[in-house]
């Protein structure tokens, strides 16, 4: 649920 806060690759935040 916690994928591409600000700009992270959804790569780093791998959660559902």
């Amino acid at each position: 649920c916690l994928a591409r806060r600000s700009g992270v690759p959804s790569s780093q935040f791998h959660i559902p």
